[in-house]
């Protein structure tokens, strides 16, 4: 989110699903969008006085460099629920080791903020010994084929899935959840499947059309 007037009240405006903005002065934008679109092309370093990056653990990516090391604005806002990268990069910098407000998860449960849960890890037993370890991650091109297209292994994996909603859920007929994928095929895969075992599931894309969107929002 980008501002020119910290005190105004005019209303943002939005680039994304495919709308495009009247004027630069107050923007809501996402990185995808503020990198193809070469903000800082007509926009100087000053130009905003107030800037908002949401899900600010991303900031060490390459991908937020050029807003973070172009854009010097009056007040700079990271949000983040996971200050802590996994690969040890501080996030603290941008700021002076600064943090202006703080909550951790289990006080947010305790003051009602948010709900509490259970958490259960599952094995599945997919050998993924042979699967590249690529840019700190697994090669989701392999995955994909191991959890999709080889039928046996990816069933059987499925199998180990429903066995633990049997094992940890109450009733099943009356879970409502989300499950998400490692790609298209994935989400598409996971819910025929789901639906053959009498679990009944859709699976949203981006190519997924809004009545298909409205069902499941009004599902969950």
């Amino acid at each position: 989110m980008f501002s020119r007037d910290t005190q105004g009240s005019q209303l943002w405006r939005h680039d994304g699903g495919g709308l495009k903005p009247d004027s630069f002065d107050h923007l809501f934008v996402s990185i995808q969008s503020f990198n193809s679109k070469d903000l800082t092309e007509v926009t100087s370093p000053d130009f905003y006085d107030y800037i908002v990056i949401d899900e600010f653990h991303h900031a060490a990516a390459p991908s937020y460099q050029e807003l973070l090391e172009y854009y010097k604005p009056k007040v700079l806002l990271g949000l983040t629920a996971t200050p802590e990268r996994a690969d040890g990069r501080s996030i603290y910098s941008y700021f002076d080791g600064r943090v202006a407000a703080e909550i951790r998860l289990w006080e947010a449960i305790e003051r009602k903020l948010l709900s509490p849960f259970h958490y259960f890890g599952v094995t599945d037993n997919v050998d993924l010994r042979q699967v590249q370890w690529v840019a700190g991650k697994y090669d989701e091109r392999e995955l994909e084929n191991l959890y999709v297209f080889e039928k046996a292994i990816a069933e059987k994996r499925v199998g180990y899935i429903i066995n633990a909603m049997e094992r940890y859920c109450l009733d099943r007929s009356e879970t409502i959840g989300i499950g998400f994928c490692l790609s298209k095929k994935h989400a598409e895969f996971m819910a025929q499947v789901f639906n053959k075992a009498g679990i009944p599931s859709e699976f949203l894309i981006a190519e997924s059309e809004n009545d298909v969107r409205d069902s499941v929002s009004g599902a969950l």
